[in-house]
């Protein structure tokens, strides 16, 4: 069956809009959701929207069924309808994989609401496995929820299935009252999120994009199976739109249907393709707050994800074996430094990076302090340091810092911006080098002079 560790799956406000799988296949995402059914009338014909332009891209594909009805309280599918119409869905569809059926869509209601639902899921469960059993079924979209529970819901999927915009850290008490529950029911299985988010009316595209990269860590962290962030894209073609509270969920500005990619859209593709086929393997909360995540596949392809969670911090991450380190930032910027087999010396603040790498080792024990470092605008060095340093300004300016007279190696060295640069914050990159290699980058934003 397909559940993997990975970010794999993508759903969006009308899974009917090509561009919106176009854009999901250029994301990374393998698999997208399409808006599959049939008729609550004989002969129960079948539909599924977009499925060629999803084989044409070798893409899989997930779909909802016509459970999301009576889950509203509607009463045209009974149960004849409900079997013959995913047996005659299957048989025209089935042939294009990996397909997986999510039984349902956050469902509302207590009591006999709750019981037509969970029926619905038994019939619809037993009739996909009999047509096919190798089909994968995802239980609807619910909080953990013990009436579901208690009436058996457990027994009628193959993986779990919640929808969450809250924090990082509720993201995890989901999955973890999901835990008890499936361990009290003896129904321990998988659990997915199909739509992960964060309701972003208001919040700068920087907070968002934080967000994608925090929530991919916890989620897959607190033993998550398969996540998707919400949503993609809605057309707006007058834009008209723009602020409100469906667009700013958005990864790509909708106005006048143009599709350009916002910060979050740059974040969710690098958590895509960093996470990969990756397995999470282990967490550390360092000293000041600093946490890491660790991510390896089967030929030892790792990825650190790294954040502080208030300030910054100037350490060294120690990578043993490693070579190559590709660092990448929520804005899409990359850095290739070498680890020598040994370390690299980094800035960890409070947006989060991604450390790309081959082997590595487990996490390490403790994180060591920088032998240079800065605090508000100064720089201090350690011993072992040249005295003339590459400087990476805004915009790709590139400068030299060369110490004053009279300096001597430990004392402070102050960091003024260019009269050129009008900017209130002005990011600092130093780029640490030796004879043999780049490894290191520390990274500030300082007030403009």
């Amino acid at each position: 069956m397909l559940f993997r560790s990975e970010p794999d799956v993508f759903r969006n406000w009308d899974n009917r809009i090509p561009e919106y799988i176009r854009l999901s296949d250029r994301l990374g995402i393998r698999i997208v959701g399409l808006w599959g059914g049939w008729s609550s009338k004989p002969p129960y014909k079948p539909e599924l929207p977009q499925i060629e332009l999803v084989k044409q891209l070798g893409l899989g594909w997930l779909t909802t069924t016509p459970a999301k009805f009576i889950e509203d309280g509607k009463r045209d599918y009974d149960e004849t309808a409900l079997r013959q119409g995913v047996r005659n869905f299957i048989n025209e569809y089935g042939g294009h994989r990996p397909m997986i059926i999510n039984l349902g869509n956050e469902p509302h209601g207590t009591g006999d609401r709750v019981k037509a639902n969970v029926e619905a899921y038994r019939v619809l469960y037993d009739e996909i496995k009999k047509t096919d059993p190798t089909v994968p079924v995802v239980a609807t979209s619910v909080e953990p929820n013990p009436e579901y529970f208690g009436l058996g819901y457990g027994k009628y999927c193959d993986a779990f299935d919640f929808h969450v915009y809250e924090t990082p850290s509720g993201v995890r008490k989901n999955i973890r009252q999901y835990r008890e529950l499936m361990k009290e029911h003896d129904v321990v299985k998988p659990i997915w999120s199909t739509e992960l988010g964060l309701n972003s009316q208001g919040q700068t595209r920087h907070v968002v994009a934080v967000e994608v990269f925090k929530k991919t860590a916890a989620f897959f962290a607190e033993g998550g199976a398969n996540m998707c962030w919400f949503g993609m894209l809605y057309p707006d073609k007058d834009g008209k739109s723009h602020g409100s509270s469906g667009d700013s969920h958005n990864l790509f500005d909708c106005r006048f249907n143009r599709y350009a990619p916002r910060l979050d859209a740059v974040a969710w593709y690098n958590a895509v393709n960093g996470v990969g086929r990756k397995k999470f393997v282990e967490e550390k909360t360092y000293t000041g707050e600093i946490k890491a995540f660790l991510f390896r596949d089967a030929d030892g392809a790792s990825m650190q994800m790294l954040w502080k969670e208030k300030g910054a911090a100037d350490v060294v991450v120690p990578l043993a074996g490693a070579g190559k380190v590709d660092l990448i930032r929520i804005d899409g910027t990359r850095s290739e430094l070498d680890a020598g087999r040994e370390s690299v010396t980094l800035s960890i603040g409070e947006d989060p990076i991604m450390l790309l790498y081959q082997g590595g080792g487990a996490l390490a024990a403790e994180l060591a302090p920088a032998e240079m470092h800065w605090t508000s605008d100064k720089m201090t060095f350690g011993s072992k340091w040249d005295w003339r340093l590459p400087v990476k300004l805004a915009g790709g300016v590139s400068i030299s810092l060369e110490v004053p007279p009279g300096w001597k190696r430990g004392d402070d060295l102050s960091l003024t911006a260019p009269a050129l640069i009008t900017a209130r914050e002005v990011p600092f990159t130093i780029t640490l080098k030796n004879d043999k290699r780049v490894f290191g980058e520390l990274h500030r934003r300082f007030p403009a002079k």
